[in-house]
C-alpha cells in the first residue's frame, strides 16, 4: 500500500498527470511508491482520456510494475560510475 502522507496533490506528478488527463491530454510517466514495509516500487503509468463526442467522460489507466527494470537500470548506472572512477584512478 502506498504511503499517502508523503504525497502533496499540488506537486505530486501522479496528481498533476491525472488532472491533465481529465482535461483531455494523455499522460505517461514513471512513478515511485513506497509500501508500508518501506520498499520502493516503480511503476510506468498511462492515463488515456475516454472521450465521447467532445467530452472526456473518464480515463483508461494502465499501470505496469517496472521495479525489476528500474533496479537493473540503477545497478547499471552504479557499475558505470565505478568503471569511470577506476579508469580515472588508472590514468
Amino acid at each position: 500500500m502506498e504511503n499517502m502522507e508523503t504525497r502533496d496533490p499540488d506537486t505530486d506528478a501522479g496528481e498533476m498527470a491525472f488532472a491533465a488527463a481529465l482535461a483531455g491530454r494523455a499522460q505517461r510517466f514513471e512513478y515511485a511508491l513506497v509500501n508500508d514495509a518501506g520498499e520502493v516500487r516503480h511503476a510506468w503509468v498511462h492515463y488515456v482520456p475516454d472521450r465521447h463526442d467532445d467530452r472526456v467522460v473518464g480515463l483508461f489507466v494502465l499501470v505496469s510494475n517496472i521495479t525489476d527494470f528500474k533496479k537493473a537500470e540503477l545497478r547499471l548506472q552504479a557499475l558505470n560510475e565505478q568503471l569511470v572512477a577506476a579508469r580515472d584512478r588508472a590514468e
